[in-house]
């Protein structure tokens, strides 16, 4: 019996991911790229985990990327050139996403 509950959540699992894989196509080729190497690395995670990647899945395309890619120093506006202001501009990284971010990056560095 315990065969086939664990068959049973990897089975769950699998279409967890091909459902994410599906989400992790972005209209940034960079991005989807990061994403779908994490996901498809991932080893079966327990339900509050995958929630955590399906609610940084509905983040805007530019926050993923900057995330994921850019760096994220604490700079101010008044601080900056004028040409750098539009790089400046950009969501502060949700405490909630730190690690898993990290876990992200980690799996492509």
């Amino acid at each position: 019996m315990t065969n086939n509950k664990q068959h049973l959540k990897t089975e769950q699992f699998e279409l967890w991911r091909k459902r994410i894989l599906w989400q992790c196509k972005r209209g940034n080729l960079e991005t989807e790229l990061l994403l779908d190497h994490y996901i498809k690395q991932l080893e079966p995670i327990a339900p509050p985990q995958q929630q955590l990647i399906e609610q940084l899945l509905a983040e805007s395309e530019q926050d993923l990327f900057h995330w994921l890619i850019g760096e994220h120093a604490a700079t101010s506006r008044q601080d900056c050139p004028r040409s750098q202001v539009a790089t400046v501009i950009k969501s502060p990284i949700k405490t909630q996403y730190l690690p898993l971010i990290a876990d992200i990056k980690a799996s492509y560095q």
